[in-house]
């Protein structure tokens, strides 16, 4: 997956929210080329629903190019 990929993916992603925010607990290399992001996420619709989550995200790389994004629930 290349940088216009990734752009136009989180821009949809996040285009559907009125407002956001992105807490990053910690991040750390568990394996090479491994990332792991432990995350909490708080959003507003445009319609006022609230949205809370809390995550793991793994970011695998592989030649400077993200090759797999997997999303679990803590």
């Amino acid at each position: 997956m290349g940088k216009d990929e990734i752009l136009k993916m989180q821009k949809t992603f996040h285009g559907k929210f009125h407002s956001l925010h992105w807490q990053v607990n910690a991040v750390e290399e568990v394996k090479p080329g491994i990332i792991k992001f432990d995350y909490n996420f708080i959003a507003e619709t445009p319609s006022s629903e609230k949205i809370e989550s809390s995550g793991i995200e793994y970011v695998i790389v592989h030649d400077d190019k993200i090759q797999h994004i997997e999303i679990r629930s803590k």
